[in-house]
């Protein structure tokens, strides 16, 4: 009996908190059998449960709000570094434009030219782009990657119409370049619209996922 209580205490010491209250109480009971002493013992009795309650509570809400802090400032951390990258791969692989030459629309946010901001050319393919779009690609794409590969290795980003690597990967052939590239986008294939033959064209689900903003 003795050990089961041991171990039941030990599991909750809150539980042995509240007998040792009683059994305080119980104890000033006997001693004190006036009416000023009943007021006195049931004030003490609730000082003694209640404050330690309150306390408990309220330093488990600040340890949850410095750990909600230490995280939020990690991911702050992560995404500034991310977009710092992004920003340096952009320049080096695209070319910066007032505006668009041949294309209107923005394949990544599906807005016109009439959005403030500058478009880059992609080097590798020629694509158009706004771009702040262009660098939450190549952001996204990093951390993405990153997280499946558990790695530290720098990302290869892709043209997210055509899949064409934005650089080559180190050492690679232009078909080890596009296969690196597309390791992570997944292939849907979609029936062109109006078309007699059977053929298909590759979409890339992840350009298909951000158009529809899922």
């Amino acid at each position: 009996m003795n050990d089961t209580v041991r171990r039941l205490f030990a599991r909750r010491p809150f539980l042995a908190f509240v007998w040792t209250s009683v059994a305080l109480v119980l104890l000033l009971s006997l001693i004190s059998n006036s009416g000023t002493g009943r007021v006195a013992i049931i004030a003490v009795l609730v000082a003694w449960v209640f404050v330690p309650f309150a306390l408990s509570r309220y330093l488990s809400y600040r340890k949850q709000v410095a750990r909600n802090r230490r995280i939020t400032e990690a991911e702050r951390m992560r995404t500034a570094k991310a977009n710092a990258r992004a920003a340096l791969l952009l320049d080096s692989v695209a070319d910066v434009e007032s505006r668009p030459t041949d294309e209107d629309t923005c394949a990544v946010c599906l807005q016109d030219e009439s959005i403030a901001g500058n478009w880059v050319k992609l080097k590798s393919c020629g694509h158009e782009f706004h771009e702040n779009c262009m660098k939450e690609v190549i952001a996204h794409d990093e951390y993405d990657r990153r997280r499946r590969r558990h790695s530290d290795a720098p990302a290869v980003s892709s043209c997210p119409l055509c899949r064409s690597p934005l650089m080559k990967s180190p050492g690679g052939t232009d078909k080890d370049n596009v296969k690196y590239s597309c390791s992570s986008a997944a292939i849907v294939p979609v029936q062109p619209y109006n078309s007699t033959s059977s053929a298909t064209i590759p979409i890339p689900a992840a350009a298909a996922a951000l158009y529809l903003n899922v």
